[in-house]
């Protein structure tokens, strides 16, 4: 089945005092080799300013798979530690299953700790870790490696 990559309505994505908002939509940019994606912050009850930001991006060809991954997030610092990035991952796969994902790639660099804790904490699991080619923007931003991990739906 093919990923939709029209827009959808998301609804209330909620976990306890945690919630995502949607804060834009990108559309494709095949020169880039961008895919449709969306643009989440991370909000907790009682605090104004986001704690951090989330992306889906709507696409499955091999060069997103393998190397920038479906899903990509970063949390504040002051915010690290508490387990926010997992819970925000796991609020995604409802409205990802309903783009046609049957699974999830995510990558990040295997000394990234902190990610690869998120990814194992929301359900991940490590299949490889794969050279970043010298051509690649990110390894011209000093990555050389990416662990790949993959989550089933």
């Amino acid at each position: 089945m093919p990923i939709l990559e029209t827009f959808l309505p998301h609804g209330r994505l909620r976990d306890g005092d945690l919630r995502l908002r949607i804060l834009s939509t990108s559309p494709p940019d095949p020169v880039k080799n961008y895919v449709a994606t969306y643009h989440f912050g991370m909000f907790l009850e009682g605090r104004r300013s986001g704690v951090g930001g989330i992306e889906l991006r709507l696409g499955d060809h091999q060069h997103l798979i393998r190397f920038g991954g479906q899903i990509g997030y970063a949390v504040h610092p002051d915010h690290r530690g508490q387990g926010l990035a997992a819970r925000s991952l796991r609020l995604l796969f409802p409205l990802a299953r309903r783009h046609g994902f049957a699974e999830l790639w995510i990558t990040c660099d295997p000394d990234n700790f902190a990610s690869r804790r998120t990814c194992e904490r929301a359900g991940a699991v490590l299949q490889e870790i794969v050279d970043l080619p010298e051509t690649h923007e990110m390894y011209a931003r000093g990555s050389r490696q990416k662990c790949r991990y993959r989550i089933l739906l």
